[in-house]
């Protein structure tokens, strides 16, 4: 009898243990989400996301039981990568490897705990992404129409919108909007109720609403990628229909407000892709390596850059083409994993947030690691997402083998 209650009560500790741990990383997660417009300022979401980030990640790491988390096809090309990105930093910049492996980890505790979470309970994990969404929508909202007011009182349509808490800059801030108008569209579209859809479809207008407002155009361009994508992969009629709609959308406002998106041309861009392609013939196959200086200059306008705004080409050139390699392969696995399950609607979801990034990315993005900010929504929260299904599918056919073999 005793030793059977030593088990039951080990029991009870581990299921204790993993209770508060979930509600732990499910916080992180929530915070990670809605932070941005909640918080104040970069430094105070940065000092939050690390005392519930990374310390869950620690305990996950030391738990044996979780080793199989090593074994996630995604995680594992995540590790290579920064494999390959230390030895280009250790030849060029040795003494910023120590941030490299820091920054590294930070990225990494994402991976570990949406694992985590959606093994734990996807329901919840659901439903804390979706309070993240009406957080963030309702901080927005609340800078929003105090902006919109002054926007039509002085009928100017080059003003931008940038939003509430951290959020600094419109192109970024564009970021966040675009991302939570995939979820809630791609919600809205699935929505079985109609009372739930219609919630769901004016949360998506107002986050597309003020998508627009920050005059940025690369996310309309992938916001247009992402419905093309999803009436390819699920060709149904509710989706074609999505297309044509915001299409239309796009057009109307193109009318209504022209400058919107013809007023800054094409921002210098293709020079400065120009300027970074030259430099990466220089060190083609591992790059300048982590913290390498980043001097753009355009003649034209007698400025430098920091970035090619390009996070495809920053990839390329901090890390070369190896880390490029690696950087398409994450990608184009998570897609092709996605592609695979398309029965399944979480998939569809992560698939048109992985090419709403891969999209907005094309004229964005500096640092090969940034700490959490805005550039991790169309990044590395998206393939966190797919590496957390394929772990969470993973233990699924795990358990029932298991319970095939303990069956008489």
């Amino acid at each position: 009898m005793k030793p059977v209650q030593t088990h039951l009560g080990k029991l009870l500790i581990s299921s204790i243990k993993n209770h508060w741990l979930f509600l732990w990383t499910l916080t992180g997660i929530y915070v990670l989400l809605c932070g941005l417009t909640v918080l104040q300022n970069s430094s105070s979401y940065h000092k939050a996301l690390y005392a519930l980030l990374i310390p869950p990640t620690v305990l996950l790491i030391l738990n044996r039981k979780n080793y199989r988390l090593f074994r996630n096809p995604i995680i594992i090309l995540y590790i290579i990568f920064i494999t390959f990105a230390c030895i280009s930093t250790l030849t060029h910049q040795a003494s910023e490897t120590k941030n490299v492996l820091m920054r590294a980890f930070y990225t990494f505790s994402l991976f570990a705990t949406a694992c985590f979470c959606l093994k734990h309970s996807i329901k919840y994990s659901i439903s804390i992404a979706v309070m993240a969404g009406y957080t963030n929508l309702v901080t927005s909202l609340n800078s929003f129409v105090p902006w919109l007011y002054e926007a039509l009182k002085s009928e100017n349509t080059i003003i931008r919108f940038i939003g509430s808490g951290a959020l600094t800059n419109p192109l970024l801030s564009s970021h966040l909007f675009g991302f939570y108008t995939v979820i809630f569209l791609f919600m809205a579209i699935n929505a079985e109720k109609n009372k739930v859809k219609i919630i769901y479809y004016l949360t998506a207008f107002n986050f597309l609403t003020m998508t627009i407002a920050t005059g940025s155009r690369t996310p309309l361009l992938a916001l247009t990628a992402c419905l093309i994508w999803l009436s390819i992969i699920s060709p149904i009629k509710r989706n074609i229909v999505a297309l044509i709609a915001f299409i239309t959308l796009i057009v109307a406002t193109y009318f209504y407000a022209p400058d919107l998106i013809l007023n800054r041309g094409l921002s210098y861009r293709p020079e400065l892709w120009n300027i970074a392609l030259e430099k990466i013939k220089n060190s083609p196959i591992f790059g300048y390596g982590f913290g390498a200086e980043t001097n753009f200059y355009i003649d034209s306008l007698k400025t430098v850059f920091r970035e090619p705004h390009n996070i495809h080409l920053s990839i390329l050139y901090f890390t070369g083409i190896s880390g490029f390699i690696l950087w398409t392969g994450m990608h184009l696995l998570a897609l092709y994993t996605c592609i695979q399950n398309k029965n399944k609607p979480l998939f569809i979801l992560a698939s048109c947030l992985i090419i709403y990034g891969i999209t907005a990315g094309m004229t964005e993005g500096g640092g090969l690691l940034p700490r959490p900010k805005e550039h991790w929504f169309i990044t590395w929260i998206p393939l966190a997402l797919v590496a957390a299904l394929i772990f969470r599918q993973t233990e699924q056919q795990k358990n029932m083998v298991d319970s095939r073999n303990v069956e008489p």
